[in-house]
């Protein structure tokens, strides 16, 4: 599984090199979203906990949906160039997102894991393709500065 999961990430992380934004490509989000699936295990409940395996009924199902999914990878990509860019961006990006998802009381304990896990899974992958391409230059810095700080969840 293991191996899979390695090919897998590799195959995704070429994809985004050849495709910068996630953003609107459907299929990206969906592969990235299996990827977090496929990891789930590793990720903590609220309570500290391990998420359990799911059972095969479970698999069925996705733990959330492809919308939601496009927006936690757009702030999993920002927080990614934030930090290439040694900008702050754990609590001003990614907690506040997390802080933004547990206020809309929708989501069960499970599903907060996974988004936090999606977002991880994404800022790792697209800071490995930026680091590809050297130093943040210093305007870039600045622009997603304003942005991640400017930053408003209204969804």
């Amino acid at each position: 599984m293991k191996i899979f999961l390695n090919v897998t990430s590799c195959l995704l992380l070429t994809i985004f090199l050849a495709f910068p934004s996630y953003g609107n490509d459907d299929k990206l989000i969906s592969d990235l979203m299996q990827v977090a699936r496929e990891q789930i295990t590793s990720a903590k409940l609220l309570d500290g906990s391990f998420v359990p395996a799911e059972t095969e009924e479970e698999k069925k199902t996705p733990i959330i949906k492809i919308e939601d999914a496009r927006r936690i990878v757009g702030v999993g990509q920002q927080s990614a160039i934030a930090a290439w860019c040694n900008v702050e961006w754990y609590k001003s990006s990614f907690t506040n997102l997390m802080q933004h998802e547990r206020s809309k009381e929708i989501w069960s304990d499970k599903q907060l894991a996974y988004i936090g896990l999606l977002h991880g899974i994404t800022m790792g992958m697209t800071e490995k393709s930026v680091k590809q391409r050297g130093e943040c230059p210093s305007k870039q810095a600045s622009h997603i500065n304003n942005i991640i700080s400017k930053r408003l969840f209204n969804n």
